[in-house]
């Protein structure tokens, strides 16, 4: 779980590094743009109309620029939290490598919370023994963690 989920996580947060990077880059560039067509404008460089339809392309691109960053930082904050808490789960699992007996204290150290859904009886009708419900262990620092389907 851990190399797998390690080598996603660092996978993910350098690809939004890399376009968050890239995308305060261009904000930054967009404004120097912006800077130069209107001094070309001043200069008389550049027709007022021209300036105009070139201003309003650039305002647009940072416009959409914007909310991409901040979605990007988020995306960036939270894989790094994402991150930390595999860290720290993997740590707590080092600790307790060899369990002899399941306690309390040990249950309440791994564990957050669990949830356990409806109880749904199968084919519709109540049958010993047929009903099912869905339970879900929401560790420490990870969450829940999907299991692979086992074959029994």
């Amino acid at each position: 779980m851990n190399k797998t989920s390690k080598k996603e996580i660092e996978r993910i947060l350098c690809k939004s590094k890399t376009e968050l990077a890239k995308a305060k880059s261009r904000i930054i560039a967009l404004d120097r743009i912006i800077n130069k067509i209107y001094e070309d404008n001043i200069e008389g460089k550049l027709s007022n109309e021209r300036f105009s339809i070139m201003l309003a392309n650039y305002e647009t691109e940072q416009a959409e620029l914007k909310p991409k960053i901040v979605e990007l930082q988020l995306a960036v904050e939270e894989t790094e939290v994402q991150n930390s808490g595999i860290e720290k789960f993997m740590n707590l699992v080092r600790r307790h490598i060899e369990i002899p007996e399941l306690t309390t204290e040990l249950v309440h150290e791994f564990i957050e919370r669990v949830e356990v859904s409806q109880g749904e009886w199968l084919g519709g009708r109540k049958i010993p023994g047929k009903k099912r419900q869905k339970i879900t262990i929401y560790y420490k620092y990870v969450g829940s963690v999907e299991l692979p389907k086992s074959d029994k």
